[in-house]
């Protein structure tokens, strides 16, 4: 064979042996520049909200509750502004950094405290009973007004945090200047009991008939427990699954907004998105957060035991709320001693109101103080 033809099938041969390594260099750079494409705008918009932040009150980091460290945000244009302690839900479940849309409104009016409650989030510590919290929560005020010189706060609570907020207010009016309960909770087994008819219902009108007997099945077991030491994780699992399945929370089908907001927020890091993960796993947060869970669904029952307040009381509550029962709230409001209570409905948004309606609710927090 002459030497030109071998010349040039080496050539031939050479060539088609790099076409692999050259693909494989091109598609890894394409993957690497497509996977940190979105950090440079999520870094960038941090930046803005860092520099905005930093023109009014910004204040976050560990101090001393109850013997142990527990994080603290605090917010606002200046401190001549009411103030407001917002209280998360759960329990144990912080959404700082995630409600970003919703908390920034409100910290142009007000200075706005999120606290992580014990054992929730960057705080230390294990989910204790409701008694605690309300000691901790006491301690949190007072730091919050001895630093911002006010006389009194706004006690604001969502889901959970409306249990501790509403105690609270009824314990403590004088350090109280109102509360507003968003999704207000009134007891786990009315609560559950709807959801157990909801459930059912729409798994049988699915021809789901084998879930609609495994749920009537599992909710009457919890329903029936004395405490969740009578539950397995096994059936807190199918139970969260099968509740998950046919009734969700009522409001947002698609997250990627709220996920992407998350990110971009100076207030979310690593270690918060690792501690969703944890949270969202029932057997990591049953183990953290047992003895909450017994009280809130096993002991409270503010229908039942009806508080009295002597401080202004406003509820807020979400049309499409299939976790606390919008008229369980209605009837508790109308059993309740306080100086002064309203009611006001957020149609089209569900349990996450914070998220799905973050501008609407926070207009009607606004609203409620000036009243």
């Amino acid at each position: 064979m002459p030497r030109r033809i071998i010349g040039c099938v080496q050539k031939t041969v050479e060539k088609q042996n790099n076409v692999a390594p050259k693909a494989k260099k091109f598609w890894l750079k394409a993957a690497f520049f497509f996977a940190v494409l979105p950090v440079y705008p999520i870094r960038v918009i941090r930046k803005i909200i860092i520099k905005r932040r930093n023109k009014g009150i910004n204040i976050s980091g560990f101090v001393k509750i109850g013997g142990v460290k527990q994080y603290l945000r605090i917010r606002g244009k200046d401190l001549a502004r009411p103030l407001i302690i917002f209280l998360h839900g759960g329990p144990a479940l912080p959404v700082r950094g995630m409600d970003d849309a919703f908390m920034s409104r409100l910290e142009g009016k007000f200075v706005c405290v999120q606290w992580d409650q014990r054992g929730s989030g960057r705080s230390q510590g294990t989910g204790e009973d409701l008694q605690t919290l309300l000691c901790d929560l006491d301690e949190v005020v007072s730091f919050a007004l001895k630093l911002t010189g006010n006389q009194k706060a706004l006690i604001v609570g969502h889901c959970w945090g409306s249990v501790t907020g509403l105690e609270y207010a009824a314990l403590h009016p004088e350090k109280t200047a109102g509360y507003i309960g968003i999704c207000q909770f009134v007891s786990g087994r009315r609560s559950y009991s709807r959801i157990k008819k909801i459930a059912v219902e729409a798994a049988a009108a699915r021809g789901n008939f084998c879930d609609a007997a495994q749920i009537s099945k599992r909710f009457s077991g919890l329903l029936s427990a004395r405490d969740t030491s009578e539950m397995s994780i096994d059936d807190w699992t199918k139970i969260h699954s099968l509740y998950e399945k046919y009734c969700g929370y009522g409001g947002r089908k698609n997250n990627f907004s709220l996920i992407f907001g998350a990110l971009c927020s100076p207030d979310f890091s690593f270690d918060d998105f690792c501690y969703l993960l944890s949270w969202a796993n029932v057997k990591g947060s049953m183990k953290t957060h047992r003895k909450i869970m017994d009280e809130c669904i096993y002991k409270i029952d503010f229908l039942a035991h009806p508080p009295k307040l002597r401080v202004p009381v406003r509820f807020i509550e979400a049309g499409r709320d299939a976790v606390t029962d919008s008229g369980l709230a209605l009837e508790l409001l109308g059993e309740i001693y306080a100086t002064d209570k309203r009611a006001y409905l957020v149609k089209k948004a569900g349990h996450n109101v914070i998220f799905d309606k973050p501008g609407q609710l926070a207009e009607l927090i606004a609203a409620a103080v000036e009243e």
